[in-house]
């Protein structure tokens, strides 16, 4: 949520040293979460890309084998 002195509602007021410090606190770990939810979206793209080359390579597994079988007939 956003302080009401940043977004332009509620009563203007100065802000100390130790609310400065929260904040700050507080975006580095929002832009901690941001950067650990995008390293597992890779992670998760990268284990689907594995998987479906997988898949690939196991379709053509099977046709070599369906081709051989058919040229031994």
């Amino acid at each position: 949520m956003v302080p009401p002195r940043l977004c332009g509602v509620g009563p203007m007021r100065s802000t100390t040293e130790k609310e400065e410090e929260e904040e700050k606190i507080h975006m580095v770990e929002e832009k901690e979460e941001e950067e650990e939810e995008e390293e597992e979206k890779k992670k998760k793209k990268k284990k689907e890309k594995k998987k479906r080359k997988e898949e690939e390579e196991k379709k053509k597994e099977k046709k070599k084998r369906k081709k051989a079988a058919r040229e031994e007939w």
